[in-house]
Order: C-alpha cells, then sequence, then structure tokens
C-alpha cells in the first residue's frame, strides 16, 4: 500500500502545478479562445496554488493543510454568496409605487428559472413575495407558460418566447411598453426578450437574455456576446441588459462583451450557480451610464440551480412626470 506521504507529496505537486496552469493558461483566453473556459475558475486555480505552495514550507502537516486549502477554495464562493443573502432591511422600500412622485427607483429580478424546476408553485410564491417591478426569466419554456396568466394580474404587460424550447424566455412588467420583443437564437443572436418604457420622460429599453454555454460551443458563445454588444450599442435612452451570461468576469468573452456593449457592468461579484453551493458568478448586469444601480444582490435559492439576482436601479436625471405603472392588486 502506498504510503501517505508518498501520497500527500504527489496531491502536493498535483495542487501547483494544476494551480498554476490553470490560473496562467486562463488568462491566455485573448488569444487562444479554448484556454478561456479555464479563466472562469481563476479564483479557484489561485487558491490551489497558493495552498500547494504554503505546504511546501510545512510538509509534516500537509494533509492538514490540503484540506483546509480545499475547503478555503470550493467555500469561499458559498460564504459570499451566504454573506450576501443576510438580512439588509427591506428591499422593498425603495421601490417605486403607484403614483409616487418622490421615487425613480425600479426593482429588477434577473433569474434562470432551470427548465428541470418542477416546483412551479415555489416559484410564483417568490416572484409575488419579491413584488418586482420588472422580471426577467430564461429557462422559462412551454412547460411553465401556464403561469405567465397566474402572474398576469400582477405584471399585465408581457413579452415572451416561451412556445420555444431553444429560446424559453419572458420578461414581465408593471410598466407599460411603447415597444416590445422576443427572439431566438439566430445568425449569432442570442435568446432575449426586450422592452422600452417612459419613465418619468425617460426612455429606458431593459433587455434579457440568455448566451449558450461555452463548454458547449465556444465559438457561438463568443459570437452571441459579440453580436448582443453591438446590438446593444447602437440603442438610444437608458439601457440594461441583464441575464445568465454563463461567463465570470476574469474570462475574455466577458470584456468581449463589455467593450463591444460600452455598457457598464453592475460592479458587484455575485456568485450565482450553482444554487445550492456558488462557485461561478455567471449572472449579470449591465447599463449605461445614465443608469445608477443603487443596490444589487443575489438572493436564496428558491428551487432553481441559480440564484436570481435582484437589482434597484435610478435613472440619473430623471424630469418631471409620473410613471404609468398599474397599482397592485
Amino acid at each position: 500500500m502506498m504510503n501517505l506521504r508518498i501520497v500527500v507529496k504527489y496531491l502536493i505537486g498535483l495542487a501547483v502545478i494544476a494551480g498554476s496552469a490553470g490560473f496562467i493558461l486562463g488568462h491566455l483566453g485573448a488569444w487562444i479562445p479554448q484556454f478561456d473556459v479555464l479563466a472562469h475558475f481563476r479564483p479557484h486555480f489561485l487558491s490551489m496554488m497558493i495552498t500547494g505552495l504554503i505546504t511546501l514550507l510545512a510538509p509534516r502537516h500537509g494533509l492538514a493543510f490540503l484540506m483546509l486549502g480545499a475547503a478555503v477554495t470550493l467555500g469561499l464562493h458559498p460564504l459570499k454568496a451566504w454573506i450576501d443573502h443576510l438580512p439588509q432591511g427591506d428591499r422593498n422600500s425603495h421601490a417605486v409605487h403607484a403614483g409616487s412622485v418622490g421615487s425613480s427607483q425600479i426593482k429588477i429580478i434577473s433569474l434562470n428559472s432551470w427548465h428541470r424546476h418542477s416546483d412551479h408553485d415555489k416559484l410564483i410564491s417568490y416572484l409575488v413575495d419579491q413584488n418586482a417591478d420588472i422580471v426577467i426569466l430564461s429557462e422559462f419554456g412551454p412547460n411553465k407558460r401556464y403561469l405567465l396568466d397566474t402572474l398576469r394580474s400582477r405584471y399585465p404587460h408581457q413579452t415572451d418566447c416561451t412556445r420555444i424550447w431553444s429560446c424559453s424566455m419572458a420578461l414581465l412588467s408593471k410598466f407599460e411598453f411603447s415597444e416590445q420583443g422576443a427572439d431566438k437564437p439566430l445568425r449569432g443572436r442570442p435568446s432575449q426578450v426586450r422592452a422600452t418604457f417612459r419613465v418619468r420622460g425617460q426612455k429606458l429599453t431593459v433587455i434579457g437574455t440568455h448566451i449558450y454555454r461555452p463548454i458547449d460551443d465556444l465559438q457561438r458563445h463568443r459570437r452571441e456576446m459579440r453580436e448582443l454588444g453591438e446590438q446593444v450599442r447602437n440603442l438610444t435612452g437608458a439601457v440594461v441588459v441583464a441575464g445568465d451570461f454563463n461567463t465570470t468576469p476574469w474570462s475574455d468573452s466577458f470584456r468581449l462583451f463589455r467593450d463591444e456593449s460600452q455598457l457598464a457592468h453592475m460592479d458587484s461579484y455575485l456568485p450565482s450557480w450553482p444554487a445550492l453551493a456558488p462557485q461561478l458568478a455567471i449572472d449579470h448586469l449591465f447599463h449605461s451610464e445614465n443608469v445608477h444601480v443603487r443596490s444589487i444582490s443575489t438572493h436564496s435559492a428558491m428551487g432553481s440551480d441559480h440564484l436570481p439576482l435582484v437589482a434597484h436601479i435610478e435613472l440619473a436625471t430623471p424630469i418631471a412626470g409620473s410613471i404609468k405603472k398599474l397599482a397592485l392588486p
């Protein structure tokens, strides 16, 4: 039987080599796109590398240090998500209410509701309880389409492509649309739902999207990021783009969309997948410079494999006028 010390030495070497290789190669995604997938795990590789190097300095306690390093590597992201979920007062206190003229904040929820999410009542209860102004749902396909009618009294303005499995998105709103649309993936453009509103006399366009996973088709993933970025760059007025981008802030595809769209990121690192022990921040909100993100966080798991992303936004320079929005039932 192999001596335990020898096994520990192999594990230390593996941690140093694998951590270093993954961390370095992940930086090469801009030149070798295939390596960009490694960039999503950059914090994990860095932790592995540091763990291995520290363990080399204390080989007598190698196994203990390796176990501690593994716990830190896999536990930091869920810990960050758990801290984000601690009570922070009434998250609805700044939301716009019907007839309000003293606040222009808008609450947006973006959620990959997961095709396998079978507890639809739990999903409905969550959305009703959160009482957001705008809701973006992906992986919301034909099996969930009937839920749109359930939510119609609260969200009378809806646009969706829920009849098509390859699209499976919906945008629900209390604000009346001036324009709306939904598109399935086509010629490099990703699944998306979009709507334009007049908020206090200003134009606001909200786009929900679900980008193809890079591990399934890297080139398609990058095409969709680029095409969506180019589309968004040509919009006027205030713009918000939110959804499941299937990419982390460390990746070159993330930078590709940010550069093409010329939008700002929500400026928060929020691990959102997998929901039970989040490891990757792949759900994002981007916005134009005339939109302020007052707060943004993830909420606790509610049956999906993603955590909900919840934001309060405000238009930068509201003008006199009222928001056309229905009162709650």
